[in-house]
């Protein structure tokens, strides 16, 4: 019996220990298993990426909270459930409009889910937006379906009123000699009559391009200036506003000044390397500095590949005076057209007096000129505030003299450029050379044309030659390059008057007919009128080819967004646009891009100053131009 007692207790201590040792292996394997998950989502700690809190084998053991697919470390937005390619965000829709940020082409402004979130534009500011606008370029009236009521052309206008005069009288006009005497000085005829024309070559993008090589070849060696290698400047200040009459230098790596210039009611300058032939352009690099020998930039381009748009610490000015010239050949082959000219000239004081009066003061001066053995070489006018005084001048002036057909060109230039006391404070100076033929041709005249236009661009003088009746082409080149080295632009008298001898084409693709007073007068407008310290710019005196063109512009199947813009301009087009190019309300191109893919393309125009562009695209043969309004 106490055998059986004594195995009976040692079987109970036995199970005892067995019941210990396995509670004992039970709490070490789960510490054990503790060590090997820590968040106990089922995931290895050393293959769980987030090991302190429970997550999703697929996100190798993080948590996607907002259950988008996108674990929490990597999400922007780890409570709120947003697309993978927005970082686990919600796509925002700024403006509200209902159409989301990544498909809204105007995120911060409201507009219709058809025109990609934009409002739709009233480019023209008529009222009528451009959807159900059918010139939506042009202001116009919705009775015209946001066109304007359809006008005649300035040519027919003029060839009308020439075709209601009786055809003896414009055939005497026709044969009239250039010798014949003039009327008496005091009877002029009506102003209106002349017609003229503008080529601006600031608006091709290769100069020359349109004179045949041999010819040009030959200007070129006769004249020795060809003006190509060219530095345009624009200058902006902090507010963008344009900084006008500004000095600006042109130096070569020597620090030699090459080229001088001023800075025009744009903020535009152009200056030129060596545009005299045989001119050493060697330099590997340049400079642009003011007036005071200030680098103002050090990584100076050539215009083909962009405009050097320099921003200056400059305040916005407020007004600026004008200086106006007219410098006149007054020889006896002018006899045809001097008197209708006198008129048109008189007509032009008249109304730039009127339209300037409450904002610029004007002083007027002349230069009339005939050649060496005539009567007089050169008379002066100098300038005076008195517009009385001018028409005086020009009303006792007659055309007499000559003989030979080249003229004393180069005395006129010496005579208004040196003569003349043109300003010195910052004033916009305008110098129309009227002529119809060239300067006596030597190399001692050559080397005085450069000099003298080279001293007016420096002095600001902005040179506009109007060529008469008989000019030849060697005439019109040397008057084309005149314009281009002085920032200015070319004219001529067209044939659409019926007035005087005939009147040579210019050598170009195209031009507008207008008369010739309304064209003086736009061009004077154009370079004189500076934009508002306070308020938009919105310059009207625009480049009239291109006016012409927004005119007659009825269906764009370009459409450009927004507009008015503080910069940036979204182009949408179906079809890949093969050119498009930015102008300047004068017309002078600013940028030019090609070969765009069709859909959405863009141009930034946010350095530039706040004034009216304009902008045309071609598309196969067809062009699409728009008038753009930078705030």
């Amino acid at each position: 019996m106490k055998k059986i007692i004594i195995t009976m207790l040692g079987l109970v201590l036995l199970a005892s220990c067995k019941t210990q040792n396995s509670s004992d292996s039970s709490k070490e394997n789960k510490k054990y298993r503790i060590r090997k998950d820590k968040d106990r989502d089922g995931i290895p700690n050393k293959e769980d990426h987030c090991p302190e809190v429970a997550g999703l084998a697929e996100f190798n053991g993080c948590p996607d909270t907002d259950s988008d697919g996108m674990p929490d470390k990597e999400d922007l937005c780890p409570i709120v459930a947003g697309p993978v390619e927005n970082n686990g965000c919600p796509w925002p829709d700024t403006d509200g409009d209902g159409v989301i940020d990544k498909d809204d082409a105007c995120p911060a402004v409201l507009g219709p889910h058809e025109n990609n979130g934009c409002p739709w534009p009233d480019s023209d500011g008529d009222g009528i937006l451009d959807k159900d606008d059918a010139c939506p370029t042009v202001p116009g009236m919705s009775e015209y379906n946001g066109c304007p009521k359809p006008k005649m052309s300035v040519a027919s206008e003029v060839s009308s009123s020439v075709s209601s005069r009786s055809t003896s009288a414009k055939v005497l006009a026709a044969k009239k000699s250039k010798s014949s005497k003039t009327k008496d000085k005091d009877e002029f005829p009506e102003a209106g009559k002349l017609t003229a024309g503008e080529v601006n070559d600031f608006s091709k993008w290769d100069y020359w391009q349109d004179m045949a090589v041999p010819v040009l070849s030959e200007y070129k060696e006769d004249w020795k200036l060809f003006p190509d290698r060219r530095v345009s400047v624009q200058l902006v200040n902090k507010n963008k506003k344009p900084v006008i009459g500004k000095k600006l230098n042109l130096l070569n790596d020597k620090k030699e000044i090459i080229w001088q210039a001023v800075s025009d009611n744009k903020g535009n300058a152009e200056l030129w390397i060596a545009p005299k032939i045989n001119e050493p352009f060697s330099s590997k690099k340049y400079f642009i500095t003011d007036d005071k020998g200030k680098i103002l930039s050090g990584n100076v381009t050539l215009f083909k590949k962009g405009q050097n748009v320099i921003s200056l610490d400059a305040p916005c000015l407020e007004k600026r005076n004008l200086d106006l010239a007219f410098v006149v050949d007054a020889t006896g082959s002018m006899g045809d057209e001097i008197t209708y000219l006198q008129s048109e000239l008189l007509d032009v004081l008249k109304k730039v007096e009127k339209k300037l009066a409450n904002t610029t003061n004007v002083r007027y001066g002349s230069v009339f000129y005939r050649d060496h053995g005539d009567e007089y070489v050169t008379k002066e006018f100098d300038f005076s505030d008195k517009a009385v005084n001018m028409i005086k001048f020009i009303k006792e002036q007659k055309a007499g003299g000559g003989g030979d057909f080249p003229e004393a060109v180069v005395e006129a230039l010496e005579s208004s450029i040196d003569k003349l006391s043109w300003s010195k404070g910052n004033t916009t100076k305008i110098m129309f050379l009227i002529l119809d033929a060239p300067p006596h041709h030597s190399k001692e005249n050559i080397d005085e044309l450069y000099t003298k236009i080279k001293l007016a661009a420096q002095k600001g003088i902005t040179i506009i030659p109007l060529a008469a009746s008989d000019t030849d082409k060697q005439t019109e080149y040397l008057m084309r390059t005149f314009a281009l080295l002085t920032n200015g632009t070319y004219t001529f008298l067209t044939n659409h008057s019926g007035i005087g001898n005939n009147h040579i084409e210019p050598t170009t693709d195209s031009y507008e007919v207008e008369k010739l007073n309304d064209l003086l007068l736009r061009l004077i407008l154009q370079r004189s009128t500076i934009p508002s310290c306070q308020t938009s710019s919105n310059n009207e005196y625009i480049n009239k080819k291109i006016e012409t063109e927004l005119d007659n512009e009825e269906n764009p199947k370009i459409k450009i967004y927004p507009n008015p813009t503080k910069g940036q301009i979204n182009i949408q087009s179906n079809k890949p646009i093969d050119e498009l190019y930015l102008y300047d309300f004068s017309g002078k191109i600013l940028i030019r891009q090609e070969k765009l893919p069709k859909g959405t393309n863009k141009i930034d125009i946010t350095s530039y100053p706040q004034s009216v562009y304009l902008m045309r695209c071609r598309y196969g043969k067809q062009w699409d131009t728009f008038k753009i309004i930078k705030n």
